[in-house]
């Protein structure tokens, strides 16, 4: 049962308990405003002591001077309009303490040398407690027994208002009370061992938590503390809620984030010591740019970073078995080896990683957002999961040497001006899963893929280098027009090519189960000597072949096709093919010498006919060559003899 929930609880018991009405009565018309004149209660006995239960109905009035004196209960029927009580000097509750039935929550305003003091098991119930002491003299709210408890109050601490919990091993419960420090303080004694629950706390006083310790939140509220959380103890944030701290915790030695948020502007919000930030259920909120976070650990319930637009660096290490997640827009950097093993979850903004090591052991969970690489070339060993579309950007390249999983239809954007490498090749989950790559980065795939879905490669450069299996899976490969795929890597689905396709790195053969090419498709094939697949490229199409659109041949390293040269550019069954390329852009030759592309579509050869002309200098050289040898023949001619 929650906190708020177990006082409500009380409460009933409380009412049950009082029923029938017992004790003395508040009259209509009283002859003073006293708590303590005798005639102003039906029985002409003013409630006094323990199992005393003074009851509040209908009267004229509503405001009492109270005396030093104590009372069992104080219990407020249905009729009771709003009270308000005033202390003289100390006034006790002893037994429930406050029970209202009414509508109205009743007031205790304390001064200067004023206390009201809960004994026993007394609750404050809905009540609404002011203190404040203009000279300096304390106003006191004192639990003085770890059993009281602040029910649902909302308490207001002046300048010169404490409210006192007891403490030791167990601790007051005011996990259902709203109290708000205006100047004034919370202490525990020293002998509390435990924090004190507070339902929300706000305001600009001093919370003196000695070794117990403080926490607050149970009512799911937001605020925002400007004041000092001092002692040795715990601090826990729990509920719902934001809390703010613009003030400071300052010696601490734990701090916990168990539910919600804990917002602030500066990590020295949390103390200068050495207390580590652990969220386990909870969310750190940044409320402004900062780079020197705390350590953290992350609880077996995980933890959020919500950087809320702002740019927020670490580098002191992240451990635990939990998973850290970053939302908000803004960048969260990792920059140091972390351990924490139970992943990372990107959702939101920007996630920058400046260690190899800085996603710890667990997965990289990419539910939305952007990462990146910081401070130079980054290769992770994680594996990496895409649950929702996500985006590469930055400057260094990144690698990623784990799986690449896909938990449903997904898109990648590469908008970095380095390369993303996937080594670990692209998995899936929970059925055939498609894989769609966007922007206009280079994306590189060294690993086998397994997934079935098919590939999307959108735009940008997409380079495929894995040595063995399929780069793309067994699903379909779909190049889009204006976007470019090469590299030495094979891939076994049907292709369709729509953008620039130039297989290998360099001259290469490929195997294709199918190809076919749509009208703004370029094939572009690298001839570099007459040895097929190292010398030049080649397709082997096992399946159709549907060539449409421009096929494009380049020379490398100078090379010079000569007559009679032939080029086994595809090797396909002539029964499969359907369809010519509609543009062939093929480099010159020399002079003489033409490209003959008759068997190009029935049987894939590209040939060189003709006889080379030699060059008007060749000519010209051998023009020379020829003049002198035959001035030395005439040299070496006989002279003929006299006459």
């Amino acid at each position: 049962m929650n906190r708020p929930a177990a006082a409500l609880s009380r409460l009933a018991l409380s009412l049950a308990a009082l029923s029938p009405l017992a004790g003395q009565t508040w009259l209509e018309t009283t002859q003073d405003d006293l708590f303590t004149t005798t005639l102003n209660w039906d029985t002409g006995v003013t409630p006094i002591g323990t199992g005393s239960v003074a009851t509040f109905g209908s009267s004229s009035t509503t405001v009492i001077q109270v005396p030093a004196t104590n009372v069992g209960t104080l219990l407020f029927t249905a009729d009771a309009p709003a009270y308000t009580f005033l202390p003289i000097t100390r006034f006790i509750l002893g037994d429930q303490g406050i029970v209202n039935q009414s509508a109205f929550a009743p007031t205790f305003n304390l001064g200067e040398g004023r206390e009201l003091r809960l004994v026993n098991s007394a609750s404050l119930g809905d009540a609404r407690v002011n203190l404040a002491a203009a000279s300096g003299i304390t106003a006191l709210l004192n639990f003085q027994n770890p059993a009281t408890s602040a029910g649902g109050a909302t308490i207001t601490a002046g300048y010169g208002g404490e409210i006192l919990f007891g403490g030791g091993a167990s601790r007051t419960d005011a996990s259902g009370a709203r109290i708000i420090l205006d100047g004034g303080r919370i202490s525990l004694p020293s002998s509390a061992t435990v924090p004190v629950l507070v339902g929300s706390l706000t305001g600009d006083g001093l919370v003196d938590a000695r070794l117990g310790g403080l926490t607050t939140g149970h009512l799911d509220a937001s605020t925002t503390f400007a004041g000092q959380i001092t002692g040795a103890g715990a601090f826990n944030k729990v509920g719902a809620g934001t809390f703010t701290l613009t003030g400071q915790i300052t010696q601490a030695t734990t701090i916990t984030v168990q539910a919600g948020a804990l917002a602030l502007a500066a990590d020295d919000r949390l103390g200068t010591g050495a207390a580590a930030l652990t969220l386990d259920g909870g969310t750190l909120r940044p409320t402004a740019a900062f780079d020197d976070l705390r350590a953290l650990i992350v609880g077996d319930a995980g933890g959020a970073l919500d950087t809320q637009g702002f740019d927020v660096a670490h580098s002191t290490g992240i451990s635990g078995a939990g998973t850290l997640q970053k939302l908000g827009s803004g960048t969260l950097t990792l920059a140091a080896a972390n351990t924490h093993s139970g992943g990372t979850r990107l959702s939101a903004g920007t996630l920058a990683l400046g260690h190899d090591d800085a996603l710890g052991t667990g997965a990289l969970i990419l539910d939305g957002g952007a990462v990146s690489a910081s401070g130079g070339p980054r290769t992770l060993a994680n594996a990496v999961t895409l649950q929702a579309d996500a985006t590469v950007t930055g400057a260094h390249p990144l690698a990623f040497t784990g799986a690449f999983t896909l938990v449903r239809n997904r898109e990648l954007t590469v908008a970095a001006s380095a390369p993303l490498t996937l080594a670990g090749g692209i998995a899936e989950s929970g059925g055939p899963r498609v894989f769609a790559r966007y922007g206009s980065g280079e994306f590189v795939l060294t690993g086998a893929s397994t997934h079935t879905g098919g590939t999307l490669l959108a735009e940008g450069l997409t380079r495929i280098n894995n040595p063995t299996g399929s780069a793309f899976g067994t699903g379909a490969v779909t190049l889009a027009a204006g976007a470019t795929l090469t590299g030495a890597g094979t891939f076994s689905g049907a292709f369709q090519n729509h953008g620039t396709y130039a297989p290998g790195n360099s001259p290469a053969l490929v195997t294709l189960s199918s190809f076919s090419q749509g009208p703004t498709g370029v094939l572009e094939m690298e001839l570099a000597s007459l040895a097929r697949g190292t010398g030049y490229d080649a397709l082997d199409i096992a399946g159709t072949f549907q060539p449409d659109g421009t096929l494009v041949v380049l020379l490398l390293s100078g090379f010079a096709p000569s007559s009679g040269d032939a080029f086994d550019l595809f090797d396909f069954n002539p029964s499969s093919i359907a369809g010519t390329f509609a543009t062939l852009d093929l480099p010159a030759l020399a002079p003489g010498l033409t490209w003959d592309t008759s068997a190009l579509h029935t049987t894939g050869v590209l040939a060189v006919t003709g006889t080379a002309i030699p060059e008007p200098a060749a000519c010209a050289t051998l023009s020379a060559l020829a003049g002198l040898a035959f001035a030395a023949t005439r040299r070496r001619r006989p002279a003929a003899p006299n006459a």
